[in-house]
């Protein structure tokens, strides 16, 4: 009994001893405070955090009474009409909560069609670290009740909102966690950035998400960090005032990297490249995107993605019920048993759409080059589209191994260089690819503290089916005026040709055309020229033909284009062309489809006709240039001298290069422009109203770049006869003997 009393009266004892402690620390943090930034500060905020409960009674409060995301966008108002209205016309749209864009005071104030904070503090001082702290507390004291996840964004990040908010949704936002991108600055800033041993930051490019703990603990002292800061770097100090505050910094975790992805090197061409990389693929927000043409550029593929993978579903879909209506009346009429090895063939041909014993050819590819039996060449290098298509089916291939290997003891595993593969496509139904995959598995023995390799080989076959077929109009410019722009030098007969063909195809139809001959005097002389093209003038005299010379000695294309380019003023529909083709009236109506201001240029594929003395053409007749045989010329497809094209759009992509001398390659270059910019779209194929008359090359100049030089002897040899015209010229003037060889 006397035991009992005894350690009743010492629980009681440690009961009102910890009471009365607990009471007493919370009176002296909240009537004596000291200051901030002390180790006491930071107990005593320990203690009022606990004294105050930090979650609802209940589960579903937390989850119905406030949205998933609030997102902060700190801009200036220089940048609302372009970066800021980028924004909120892409992922903005999308969001699963709140977007708002906060600037700082300025002079003038634009009009913009979403909400925009104006804050007390300057829009154009760097760093902006006033406005960045000054905006957490705006959204602390407004919509900190309201929310559960909040970000600190930049005017050039990109956010995939969807995958974001699932995400989120893994996470329980009622604890203080803090995500983002960890950084500890650059090299040279290691020990000067006021950090400590072990701590980081999160970068402020990719963006920091905070739950709202975090931003709870941290609001009451933001002007103590703004008061004592160590750097010039805004996400520095928020990162700081984070760790002191709230005691939360970014994880260390490498997914990280992959998730809130940033660009360090050769920002200003970030994302300009293919857009089909795993890191574009993996990420949830990208950074930095400068030009607001480059974020509508990645929305549009995100877009692309998610409808892709949409109907990819819809068709499983599709053909499972298919399936399972076969399978039902299978079951009905008969108790036979399916062969499995059958069910997989059919699958594996797109549901048995293509029959087993198809003699479709497959194509033999490895990761430089294409083995193809469809086409004359025995190999061909791969370009931008197919090895995109075959990256992703690889991309998917390694997920599949790593998925099926995820519960094996496996320490790392790697990947061989070397891919080899089969691809085909089906006109109708789709792209199928087969793919040989080795990987090099390393497991880890920790207590004999060795590695074993186990290697695995692996044949994988993919199939893409096409997507629905979707109509649209394509709007009709047959009034709008065609520009045709002429570099030239000398070659009268080759002029008269070309005004003649002019002529037939466009001026006696009463077509809208004007054209300027853009001359070098000082390498010919033009009076010859000049009184031919006036004699057109007497015949048309509604202002059709103009004539404008170039000061210099040697003959530049690109020059003489850059000018032409804006003869005609802004918003002229321009064809640039040669002297060397002749025309139907059929390419002036292609032209003005397919060529759209600000989004598409038309690079039309011409025809080039093979040396006349050579080639079997003399069964045609005389007058008969259009005739399409393959011993009468081929498509030129490395040419890029003929292009349709808005006057605005050569000034956009700053024209043509001037710098190049001699023959070739300034055409090749302009192309690339438009390629690699990803402002535009390029239309090319093959143009039956584009021809390109034999003509004896000039001689390739020996101060050309090697480059030129290639090309040229390149384009000599290839367009100058057919192989089995060739071979018949050779017998026929007996320099090849036909008994030394057959």
């Amino acid at each position: 009994m006397v035991l009992k009393l005894l350690v009743a009266m010492r629980l009681w004892t440690f009961l009102v001893g910890a009471t009365l402690s607990f009471t007493i620390g919370v009176w002296w943090c909240r009537y004596i405070v000291p200051r901030p930034g002390t180790l006491k500060s930071r107990i005593c905020e320990e203690l009022q955090n606990a004294a105050k409960p930090t979650k609802p009674k209940h589960l579903r409060d937390e989850i119905e009474s406030r949205d998933l995301l609030f997102i902060g966008v700190m801009t200036s108002q220089k940048f609302l009409t372009t970066r800021a209205k980028g924004v909120h016309n892409t992922w903005g749209d999308k969001v699963p909560g709140r977007l708002v864009f906060f600037a700082g005071k300025g002079d003038t104030t634009p009009r913009v069609d979403f909400p925009v904070v104006y804050l007390t503090v300057p829009d154009n001082v760097h760093p902006p670290q006033r406005k960045s702290l000054a905006m957490l507390k705006y959204i602390h004291d407004n919509f900190i009740d309201k929310f559960q996840w909040f970000i600190r964004a930049d005017d050039d990040v990109y956010i995939r909102t969807g995958r974001l908010a699932a995400y989120l949704r893994m996470i329980d936002s009622s604890e203080p966690l803090l995500l983002g991108q960890a950084g500890q600055g650059k090299k040279h800033e290691k020990g000067r950035l006021g950090l400590r041993d072990g701590d980081n930051f999160c970068i402020g490019g990719p963006s920091i998400i905070m739950s709202r703990g975090v931003l709870r603990m941290v609001t009451p002292h933001l002007e103590f960090c703004l008061d004592n800061t160590a750097t010039s770097h805004e996400d520095t100090e928020v990162g700081r005032c984070l760790r002191n505050f709230a005691g939360v910094m970014c994880p260390w975790a490498y997914e990280t990297r992959e998730l809130f992805h940033h660009v360090y090197e050769n920002q200003d061409k970030a994302y300009h490249d293919s857009l089909a990389t795993p890191e574009v693929a993996n990420a949830i927000t990208l950074h930095p995107i400068k030009d607001p043409a480059y974020m509508r550029r990645l929305h549009v593929h995100y877009i692309t993605m998610a409808t892709q993978e949409l109907d990819h579903k819809a068709w499983l879909l599709r053909h499972r019920l298919k399936n399972s209506r076969v399978a039902t009346k299978l079951v009905r009429t008969t108790a036979r048993v399916t062969n499995s090895s059958n069910v997989f063939q059919k699958r594996a041909n797109f549901f048995g759409n293509i029959q087993s014993n198809s003699s479709l050819p497959w194509e033999h590819f490895n990761t430089r080059q294409v083995f193809s039996v469809t086409e004359k060449a025995p190999l061909r290098w791969i370009h931008d589209s197919l090895r995109d298509g075959l990256l992703k089916v690889v991309r998917d291939g390694k997920k599949v191994i790593q998925k099926e290997n995820e519960l094996k003891a496996y320490h790392a595993m790697r990947f061989g260089k070397d891919i080899l593969g089969y691809s085909r496509y089906h006109p109708v139904f789709g792209q199928q690819s087969i793919i040989f995959l080795n990987s090099v598995n390393l497991i880890q023995h920790f207590a004999r503290e060795k590695q074993r390799k186990s290697v695995t080989k692996k044949w994988l076959q993919f199939q893409q089916p096409y997507t629905p077929l979707h109509l649209r109009t394509i709007p009709n410019h047959h009034l709008e005026t065609v520009h045709f722009v002429v570099p030239l030098a000398g070659r009268l007969e080759n002029f008269r040709r070309f005004l003649s063909s002019f002529e037939q195809a466009f001026l006696r139809r009463d077509k809208k055309v004007k054209l300027l001959v853009v001359y070098f005097p000082k390498l010919k002389d033009s009076k010859k020229h000049q009184k031919l093209l006036s004699m057109y003038k007497k015949k048309y005299p509604h202002d059709v033909f103009h004539w404008l010379n170039v000061n210099s000695a040697i003959f530049q294309r690109g020059l003489a284009l850059n000018m032409g380019s804006k003869y005609f003023g802004k918003q002229a529909l321009l064809s640039f062309t040669d002297v060397d083709l002749v025309f139907n009236t059929e390419y002036l109506y292609r032209c003005r489809v397919n060529t759209i201001p600000k989004e598409q240029i038309y690079f039309p594929i011409m025809f080039s006709k093979f040396h006349p003395n050579i080639t079997r053409t003399g069964k045609t007749k005389p007058r008969n240039v259009f005739t399409f045989e393959k011993d009468a010329g081929l498509w030129r497809v490395y040419s890029y001298g003929p292009v349709c094209v808005y006057s605005d759009d050569v000034s956009a992509v700053r024209g043509f290069n001037t710098t190049i001398r001699g023959w070739g390659l300034e055409d090749v270059e302009f192309f690339e422009k438009f390629v690699k910019g990803g402002r535009f779209r390029v239309f090319r194929a093959p143009d039956r109203g584009l021809m390109h008359v034999f003509h004896k090359h000039a001689p390739c100049s020996p101060r050309s770049t090697f480059r030129q030089q290639k090309m040229c002897r390149d384009a000599t040899a290839a367009y100058l006869s057919s192989t089995s015209s060739a071979l018949d010229h050779l017998l026929k003037k007996q320099i090849l003997k036909y008994k030394d060889y057959f």
